[in-house]
């Protein structure tokens, strides 16, 4: 049974670099690559790159870029190698923590289950921010562990903890509640305030100190330029807290945490049961503060919340070959569940590849729509350059948003005019300054090449282009293309 359960494991990492490399990474994390890119070219973030988030999501995908170059390998394979050897490691550091404290029968099942729920469940959104977060906290909560059974980690113990714990509140502060909730689990368990106060959480506090100032340091215009932009156009278009909870992914995750406190009541007060689903508690909680409503966003709550299922489910098959081989399919069943029910991801772009493939590569597009995920993967994949500044109109959406919100005064309405105005003035510097072979245009409600021509300079710019062909489906959108390239063509 245990050379089974090793060959599942190594099936599942192989399944996960195939499918992620066949199918390509999801769209944050491609455009992210692209960020990287250019700032290795010497372009500034914030000023040249339009990046709305804080530093750690460019630089978390900086390394896998600067070493592609280096090796001449295309950056997407090593981040898909980078996370699943974090996941292998991880997983290694927090079962180490737990068989110290004898927990053993309890996380039999971790290779492959663990594993394949780390790994195949992400489906598209693996290597996320959000997947990586979870991976870089598993061995501080095996830590959290430890302390709820009265024992004290190592000092190799507390520092990779202290850093994992670190590295995932520098990606999102919100993540704090994913430490801070399983830390109160254990102090309650072990009766005594050392798993809240404790040497790991202090160096966790003290990287993310150390990172905020070499925000204020090296990226001060996150503070002066993007952070009101994004605190206008983009934090405060949020969903009511019903529109989150009943979102499909939302609901999943509530159903399996309900479904497993019935089942099992009683184990779930204890180790490690306990703290993971504290721990998937507080990113669930982090979901709900975002309030984007984004199915990523959920990853590491539904990952956590279905690790302890199956897990616990593993564990209480009997004995036997037979009995324990059922059980891991029927478990291993539960983890992909999820991953194939979101393949749609992966399809969503496959017509607009398609369609565009047969274009010579070292192409421009401009993306004129709303949503990043229209040029990226694209743009990657067909070894284009993507002519936007930032990945889509992004402040525009929120303007736009604004505008049509029925509590909309007047005073809202000219914010988000002010807004509109903002984006349209650096569409026309990135037109100008990288002119597109194809444009893609959204008409997903309104006609987003029209908007840009309300500016008179984007006008002109746009006369050189005739429609290509449109696209169906739930994002329409239309493609235009330089009438130039088209003479070239023929």
């Amino acid at each position: 049974m245990r050379l089974i359960a090793w060959a599942l494991s190594i099936g599942a990492l192989l399944c996960a670099y195939a499918i992620q490399i066949g199918l390509g990474l999801n769209p944050d994390v491609s455009w992210l690559l692209t960020v990287g890119e250019r700032m290795l070219e010497g372009q500034q973030l914030y000023i040249d790159i339009r990046e709305l988030n804080p530093p750690m999501s460019a630089l978390l995908y900086l390394p896998a870029v600067w070493l592609g170059q280096i090796f001449s390998i295309a950056p997407e394979h090593l981040v898909v190698l980078g996370v699943l050897a974090l996941a292998v490691a991880a997983s290694l550091f927090c079962l180490r923590a737990l068989k110290t404290v004898g927990l053993d029968q309890k996380i039999a099942g971790w290779w492959p289950i663990g594993l394949i729920a780390l790994v195949l469940l992400p489906g598209p959104h693996f290597a996320e921010r959000e997947h990586i977060a979870l991976l870089f906290l598993l061995p501080l909560l095996g830590n959290q562990v430890m302390r709820a059974a009265a024992r004290s980690p190592g000092v190799f113990q507390i520092v990779l903890g202290g850093l994992g714990g670190g590295m995932a509140m520098a990606i999102k502060p919100h993540f704090a509640l994913a430490i801070l909730l399983p830390a109160l689990v254990s102090a309650y368990q072990a009766r005594s305030l050392r798993p809240i106060f404790n040497a790991e959480h202090v160096l966790a506090g003290t990287i993310v100190i150390a990172y905020w100032l070499g925000v204020w340091a090296w990226f001060p215009a996150f503070f002066t330029d993007m952070l009101p932009l994004a605190a206008e156009a983009y934090v405060s278009d949020r969903g009511t807290l019903l529109q989150l909870v009943v979102q499909p992914p939302s609901l999943l995750v509530l159903f399996i945490s309900l479904a497993t406190f019935a089942l099992y009541r009683r184990e779930m007060l204890t180790s490690p049961y306990a703290q993971w689903l504290a721990a998937a508690a507080g990113f669930y909680l982090a979901y709900l503060i975002q309030g984007k409503g984004f199915t990523y966003h959920l990853l590491p709550a539904l990952i956590l919340a279905t690790l302890v299922l199956t897990l616990r489910f593993y564990s209480g098959i009997k004995p036997g070959i037979t009995h324990r081989a059922i059980g891991l399919a029927t478990a291993t069943a539960l983890c992909v569940a999820p991953a194939i029910g979101s393949m749609g991801d992966y399809r969503a772009s496959a017509t607009l590849h398609e369609l565009l493939e047969p274009m010579p590569s070292g192409m421009t597009i401009a993306n004129l729509t709303t949503h990043l995920d229209v040029a990226s993967p694209l743009h990657r994949r067909l070894d284009a350059k993507l002519s936007n500044s930032g990945p889509c109109l992004w402040v525009a959406l929120g303007a736009v948003r604004r505008k049509l919100s029925p509590q909309a005064s007047p005073a809202i309405v000219a914010e988000a005019e002010a807004l509109e105005a903002i984006e349209r003035e650096q569409l026309r510097i990135d037109l100008q300054r990288n002119q597109p072979d194809l444009i893609l245009a959204g008409i997903d409600g309104i006609n987003w090449l029209d908007w840009a021509r309300e500016d008179p300079a984007i006008d002109a710019l746009l006369e050189g282009y005739e429609l290509k062909s449109t696209v169906e489906g739930a994002r329409p959108l239309a493609i235009w293309q330089r009438k130039s390239l088209l003479a070239n063509a023929v």
